[in-house]
């Protein structure tokens, strides 16, 4: 199998960890509550040998965090496909996820653009109380 080597440039942000401190504390926060939640890695992978990203092969736009709202937190029949897309306060939705948010929630999901892990729990305050979907 042969793999194709990227190089790039690596991307400077005013404050790197910040999305990933919230994506944890997010990830932390859900399987508190019990949710089934899984983080996407949809970055490359960096390889040291020939100093280069070897480019993913997932979708382009998926989000941050994908999971399933189980039926027992929803009073649904079945469980609730979850997707959260984790942003900065300066963050934007990219073409490409604003076509996966549509994609996502046309197949029934709930879909949230989280800034603050306030936005993930009143999502969920919405959910149990039955005003998403």
């Amino acid at each position: 199998m042969r793999v194709t080597i990227v190089k790039r440039p690596i991307k400077r942000h005013r404050n790197p960890q910040s999305e990933s401190k919230l994506k944890r504390a997010i990830l932390v926060y859900l399987n508190l509550r019990g949710y089934v939640a899984f983080p996407i890695r949809t970055g490359g992978t960096w390889d040291e040998k020939n100093r280069g990203y070897i480019p993913n092969q997932q979708q382009t736009g998926i989000a941050d965090i994908l999971g399933i709202i189980p039926p027992s937190k929803s009073g649904e029949k079945f469980g609730i496909p979850l997707a959260i897309e984790v942003k900065s306060k300066s963050g934007k939705l990219s073409e490409y996820q604003v076509e996966f948010r549509a994609m996502w929630e046309v197949g029934g999901g709930v879909y949230c653009c989280a800034y603050s892990l306030d936005d993930v729990i009143e999502l969920f305050d919405k959910v149990v109380k039955g005003g998403v979907r």
